[in-house]
């Protein structure tokens, strides 16, 4: 695992992209940034080495996947990334490097979509920061995990119109064309959020049935296997892609 560790401080993080799907067109708007580690021949995914790095390297991390954003975005001006933010980061100072890249005109806000966790318990002080960013410069967020656990509607209420999108957890979406009571309650969530002025993604669309039960409900737009598993980013950088699939 120190092998991991020292991988990661020394700049061997892997970049991969997953797709996030426009309902209507089923074309791409956006890929969600994850960080993989190349380790003894195998790509190793996050629960495998999360846990092992201090809350600093985390935050190395995050500053390392913003500033490959930063030269993607130059290279590929018409496509938009985002990233997953954790609580620690925020503590280890993150958000004062986005105030950075906005002031030195770095990166493109518009096409940096920064995702934060609705378990954060975020302080009503970080979501002023980040409504200063989006204010200031334009920067996009998600709320993600949204349905997770005991999940309401106050992180939105209380945000000030910082989310743009709320992504609706996995669990929300898995076995769905098996049960009805969370077809109905995935479709509720669906509407509260259009009711509210923000945009549903909904993941963990994993084959044709779920994507036709999602479409019904009116969510605004889909990630999961259906569209592809996570790739290497240079699989996806200069295409602009539709996905034809029958519903």
């Amino acid at each position: 695992m120190k092998e991991i560790v020292s991988r990661i401080i020394n700049d061997h993080l892997l970049q991969y992209a997953h797709p996030i799907v426009d309902a209507k067109s089923l074309s791409v708007e956006f890929y969600e940034i994850l960080s993989r580690v190349g380790y003894g021949g195998n790509i190793e995914g996050p629960k495998e080495f999360m846990s092992e790095i201090t809350p600093h390297q985390r935050y190395t991390m995050a500053k390392c996947i913003l500033e490959k954003i930063k030269s993607y975005q130059k290279e590929h001006l018409s496509l938009s990334f985002s990233v997953n933010i954790s609580s620690l980061e925020f503590e280890q100072g993150i958000l004062q490097f986005l105030n950075e890249l906005g002031i030195d005109k770095q990166i493109d806000p518009s096409r940096c979509i920064i995702e934060v966790s609705e378990s954060m318990n975020t302080s009503n002080l970080v979501i002023e920061q980040m409504v200063d960013l989006k204010k200031k410069y334009g920067f996009r967020f998600a709320l993600d995990d949204f349905g997770a656990g005991f999940s309401n509607f106050e992180q939105i209420f209380r945000s000030n119109g910082l989310y743009e999108f709320i992504k609706i957890d996995g669990s929300m979406v898995t076995g769905i064309q098996h049960d009805e009571a969370k077809k109905s309650t995935l479709g509720a969530f669906i509407q509260a959020i259009r009711f509210n002025n923000k945009k549903s993604i909904v993941e963990f669309v994993e084959d044709e049935e779920i994507l036709k039960i999602v479409l019904e409900l009116g969510a605004d737009f889909l990630q999961g296997y259906v569209f592809g598993k996570p790739a290497p980013i240079e699989d996806f950088l200069g295409e602009t892609k539709s996905f034809i699939a029958s519903t």
